[in-house]
């Protein structure tokens, strides 16, 4: 049984989440409580979720709860496992639950390495929820400012490669540069490339370590994970996936990734927004002209949740959700201090 089973409130939740088109509020503590009580929405709702929080701190907080209270309701424990057959997925993008980066470096004063260091999370990001099939993604209210593809570009540009496959070595290498590699003496980086006597070496943003092609004429002859301090290579694993790489906020050209969340998410996913007034502060902050003056009246979902600690009297009754839930954080294991 669930720990929030028996609670006529969160039955409300699940009722109003099943029936409901328009937005809901609900006043309830943040931290553990909040992440307890969704992960038991988790088990319930077959639906796929987005929780926008208002800085990464918060984002990074609230994935180590979540995943505590999935693997207690016995759905996602703690990621993927890569086995011999594909490189590691870096932690971020491993699992169903996926931890979006923050954009913390004002436009114009980012350098290309921390922007780079950005696109790089930003992007395995992006291909852990266009690939899950119930992703649950968890976005700093920044990340939703930087512009980016709709997802049928960014998937256009992946490519699995496999030992063993022929390429067209030359146009492979030209295909990288494109999608935002950048070449480099040795690789140490995500998004960068070397190229010498036949070993490309490569940092995919979607994996924890960079890759080394070695090539016969255009034939992959194998492929292996190595590490970027020693140089040396680690172990073989039989494919990879090629994904868009390091690119800074300014060179993309897309629309922000919140115009462009509807290709990304299926039409019935729940989206929970975490103090929605700090949210909308910190969208304007990042763009003006993202909101205009509609506010958080333009914040999607289907429906769309408005998660505070203070009761907004200008929902309808019958679309409030009172939790008596306290704030949490950190959680350390005490059940009885979420209720």
């Amino acid at each position: 049984m669930g720990l929030w089973e028996n609670n006529k409130e969160f039955q409300r939740f699940q009722d109003l989440i099943v029936s409901q088109r328009r937005t809901i509020s609900v006043v309830a503590g943040k931290g553990a409580g909040m992440a307890s009580v969704l992960a038991e929405i988790v088990r319930k709702v077959d639906r796929s979720l987005m929780i926008v929080v208002p800085d990464h701190q918060e984002a990074v907080d609230f994935v180590e709860d979540f995943k505590f209270f999935l693997a207690e309701t016995g759905d996602e424990i703690l990621g993927g496992d890569a086995g011999h057959d594909t490189p590691a997925v870096r932690g971020e993008a491993s699992g169903q639950v996926i931890l979006f980066p923050q954009w913390s470096v004002r436009a114009g004063e980012a350098d290309q390495e921390q922007g780079g260091i950005f696109r790089a999370h930003l992007n395995a990001s992006l291909h852990a929820l266009a690939t899950h099939v119930r992703p649950i993604a968890i976005i700093p209210a920044s990340c939703l400012a930087v512009r980016c593809e709709n997802r049928d570009t960014f998937l256009s540009h992946s490519k699995k490669i496999e030992s063993g496959e022929d390429l067209d070595l030359r146009q492979f290498i030209k295909d990288l540069v494109d999608i935002g590699y950048r070449r480099v003496p040795r690789v140490e980086s995500e998004g960068e490339y070397s190229f010498r006597g036949g070993i490309l070496d490569l940092y995919i943003p979607l994996y924890s370590l960079p890759v080394r092609l070695e090539f016969f004429g255009d034939e992959i002859v194998s492929i292996r994970e190595f590490d970027p301090l020693t140089q040396r290579s680690i172990s073989r694993v039989k494919s990879c996936e090629i994904i868009h790489a390091s690119k800074t906020k300014e060179e993309s050209t897309g629309e922000p990734l919140l115009r462009e969340l509807s290709s990304w998410l299926s039409p019935d996913t729940l989206a929970v927004w975490l103090e929605p007034d700090r949210i909308v502060e910190c969208l304007n902050a990042e763009d003006p002209n993202l909101l205009g003056q509609s506010g958080s009246d333009v914040l999607p979902g289907s429906p769309a949740v408005f998660w505070d600690m203070v009761e907004d009297s200008s929902f309808p009754k019958t679309r409030r959700i009172n939790l008596d839930i306290k704030e949490i954080v950190p959680f350390k294991g005490d059940y009885k201090s979420l209720v």
